[in-house]
């Protein structure tokens, strides 16, 4: 019904369509003045303004400087040096570009006496040619004649109303145009609550899903038009200073019509400039052919600059580097094969089991070798048992490693005094939940052990399944011995170690572990297996196999923290640049006692990781509708953040 009723009111459509937009010209402007404002308000707004006002309301308290003072003087300013731009073009260019236009109208008369005298003298030896030629020109010239008088002359009336409807309609538009200036004032004056009105728009109309993927896509979109756009008009701009520069220097006619021609074209992408040579040329034929030929060969060296120049910035841009050889992305891509991690002066604190962001090497079957890099001195074992005391909670771990420390120490001297030692097995067994410190603590043990001379490098491999076995015959043992060779004089760390059991008869996990425990047994002295993963998998994966049952005697359990221990990671992390705020303290308290709730899924201090993350974001959402941002705002963190993180507070 919809559809048929569109079809038979198309035209009143149209025509209540077209009033509608002629009625929201003005805010239209306004909204394209004031995006292609953005840019440059926002730059004036950051790095000039705000830095100035800062300054000045340090140096002159009394002032009190307003808060939107920044925006109002950037908001100036790029309305001020847009209208300089129009006001320049109007003034430099189109004068120009007028005159030389009068001047071609003005001689295009002797142009083409000149054309036509050309012709003339070239066909005088051919006369069946001129023949031909006179009588196509006397048709045209008749042809003519017949549409001036019959056509041209009587509607000389309508000509005149249509030039005074012009009139009308630029005044208009001009007036459509000031409006629209003064609609953008307002918008970029307010640009913040506009956005927060159109996401909450958003919101309420699709789901919060949706929503997002509509909000990632006009990002997209902008970025992609503002870059175009930009890039574009100084793209163009180039080219037209140099069409005019080589213009002036061949001494061509009418070198500013032609440059301003080939610069509007230039938008164009890759033909812009032959698209606006067409007519350029054309014009310069009429005055001189020879020049015209000069000028095409002018044009196609231009474009060859401007088709070098593209491609050398897009292979620019598919390079892994820059110029310098600095990486264009930030982060590279993580690999899934094994980390090394060599061994760390400062080692953090923090229990939250994440893995090394930057591991020192991996291992892979495409893996280049490298030069190892010179190890750092042994760490004094006074300074690894402070730090290690000084860990949140793990009560009895700490116990046992300092037992075991003992035990080394003592085996140490007994081998100083000739005395008889029994073999001492270092492999050991970490069991518990995520976040309970065990990578940290398996870190903890290869620097200790280096310490002690058990270990000549103290490095730690972190591997997992994956990074043990392959996918056919015979490739798992080579893979899990490169893993091996790779941790010799240090650490192999097996993360979720009982997905090596054999999952059926093709698995080959069973492979890895016999290679394992083959290296434990010839690298006793120079090589430390540590296990890890949940209690009872962990137990089942020990006592299934007899080798690994004599081999891994000690077992470590990692306790879930308490809520006290939980708390005291939290503000451990807010150390780093970061002071919560009385207030907010219980609530943070009780966020972390709800979340632990839901049991193993919380992840421990992993878990107090991802809490203070989510405040972090709700505190950065805080700062940036912030006109003025002091240091004192970007370090504390209020009972509003935490409230917002749990999502207690609509944003």
């Amino acid at each position: 019904m919809l559809f048929y009723f569109g079809i038979d009111y198309m035209g009143k459509l149209i025509d209540a369509l077209g009033k509608l937009l002629s009625i929201l010209s003005p805010f239209i402007w306004g909204l394209v003045i004031s995006y292609l404002l953005i840019p440059s308000m926002t730059l004036y707004e950051r790095k000039l303004f705000k830095p100035l006002v800062l300054r000045i309301n340090k140096t002159k308290p009394r002032l009190k400087t307003s808060t939107k003072l920044p925006r109002v003087l950037a908001l100036i300013l790029a309305e001020i040096v847009m209208l300089l731009l129009i006001a320049a073009l109007f003034y430099l260019i189109v004068p120009q570009v007028y005159d030389s236009i009068s001047t071609l109208i003005i001689n295009s008369p002797s142009y083409f006496d000149s054309a036509y005298s050309a012709i003339d003298n070239l066909l005088k030896d051919y006369p069946e040619i001129e023949q031909y030629a006179t009588k196509i020109f006397g048709n045209l010239t008749d042809a003519l004649t017949k549409w001036t008088t019959n056509t041209l002359l009587p509607s000389m009336e309508s000509v005149v109303t249509n030039i005074t409807s012009g009139v009308f309609y630029v005044l208009k538009g001009l007036y459509n145009v000031v409006i629209g200036i003064i609609v953008s004032i307002y918008i970029l004056y307010n640009k913040e609550p506009f956005i927060a009105h159109y996401r909450k728009i958003l919101y309420s109309i699709f789901s919060p899903a949706r929503a997002k993927r509509i909000m990632s896509a006009l990002r997209f979109a902008d970025k992609t038009f503002m870059g175009f756009i930009s890039g574009k008009l100084l793209d163009s701009a180039i080219i037209g200073v140099l069409c005019y520069i080589g213009c002036v220097i061949l001494k061509m006619p009418y070198a500013l019509l032609i440059s301003v021609i080939v610069g509007v074209t230039n938008i164009i992408p890759f033909f812009g400039p032959f698209i606006g040579a067409i007519p350029s040329a054309l014009l310069i034929l009429l005055v001189d052919p020879k020049m015209c030929l000069w000028f095409v060969i002018f044009v196609f060296i231009l474009q060859q600059l401007d088709v070098i120049r593209t491609m050398t910035q897009n292979s620019l841009n598919r390079m892994g580097s820059d110029f310098w050889g600095a990486p264009l992305t930030p982060d590279a891509p993580k690999s899934a094969v094994p980390k090394e991690v060599a061994p760390k002066a400062n080692a953090p604190k923090s229990a939250d089991g994440a893995k090394p962001n930057k591991p020192a090497a991996s291992t892979g079957a495409d893996e280049k070798k490298e030069e190892e890099a010179p190890l750092p001195p042994p760490e004094k074992i006074e300074d690894l048992l402070a730090e290690l005391d000084s860990y949140i909670g793990l009560g009895v771990v700490k116990e046992e490693v300092h037992n075991l420390i003992n035990m080394v120490q003592v085996y140490k001297l007994r081998q100083q005094h000739d005395l008889p030692t029994t073999d001492m097995s270092l492999h050991m067994v970490f069991t518990g939940n995520p976040g309970t410190g065990k990578t940290m603590m398996a870190r903890m043990m290869a620097r200790i052990y280096r310490s002690l001379g058990i270990l000549s490098k103290g490095q730690l491999v972190e591997v997992d399944r994956s990074g043990l076995v392959a996918g056919y015959v015979g490739q798992t043992a080579l893979k899990t011995q490169k893993v091996i060779e790779k941790a010799m004089g240090g650490v192999l760390f097996v993360d979720e170690a009982y997905a090596l059991n054999g999952r059926s008869e093709n698995d080959f996990g069973q492979e890895a572990i016999d290679t394992l425990l083959k290296a434990m047994e010839d690298h006793r002295d120079d090589l430390v297996v540590i296990v890890a993963g949940y209690t009872d998998l962990m137990d089942k994966f020990i006592h299934s196999n007899p080798g690994l049952e004599s081999r891994f005697n000690r077992f470590l359990l990692f306790e879930d923290y308490s809520l006290d221990e939980l708390v005291a990671i939290f503000k451990m992390r807010c150390g780093k640049g970061y002071i919560l705020s009385p207030e907010a303290e219980p609530l943070v308290r009780d966020y972390i006692a709800e979340e632990s709730a839901a049991g193993d899924s919380f992840g421990n201090a992993r878990g107090v990781r991802n809490i203070f993350e989510h405040i972090l974001v709700a505190q950065n959402n805080r700062l940036a509708k912030m006109e003025t941002v002091t240091r004192d705002d970007l370090m504390t963190l209020t009972a509003d953040d935490v409230l917002h993180a749990r999502g207690k507070i609509d944003e």
